[in-house]
């Protein structure tokens, strides 16, 4: 029961998100931050349900987005090279996922600092891998 239950809850939020996502588009455009982190948070929600192929879609989007409203070196463009690392690593593909890992790494050092939480999280996860 707490398996369907869980299950539920998951679905209600990606129908909250996706119609959130669709009023987005309409009053904000294709290019706004609250639309990326929509695509954001359908990720995470794909993530848990195993559905990797929309996981990577969304995030791209999200990328995208952020890329184009900020800059490659942001701390936005960070998590989300840091969301698809992980992703990546979920799939077992080491390679892809340190690439993306590294990405967000070297954005971070040069936003926070190599002593930053932030970046120690980052690298950890390489180390992860690496180790």
């Amino acid at each position: 029961m707490l398996k369907f239950i869980t299950l539920q809850a998951i679905i209600n939020k990606h129908w909250n998100i996706n119609k959130a996502l669709m009023r987005s588009k309409v009053i904000h455009g294709e290019e706004h931050p609250y639309l990326a982190n929509s695509y954001n948070d359908i990720s995470g929600i794909c993530l848990s349900l195993d559905a990797h192929d929309k996981v990577l879609e969304n995030y791209n989007y999200a990328l995208m987005i952020f890329k184009k409203i900020y800059s490659e070196e942001d701390s936005n463009t960070a998590i989300l090279y840091g969301n698809i690392g992980m992703c990546y690593r979920k799939l077992g593909d080491k390679e892809k996922s340190l690439q993306f890992y590294n990405k967000s790494l070297e954005i971070r050092i040069k936003i926070y600092g190599k002593d930053h939480p932030y970046t120690k999280t980052t690298l950890s996860r390489i180390q992860g891998l690496e180790g």
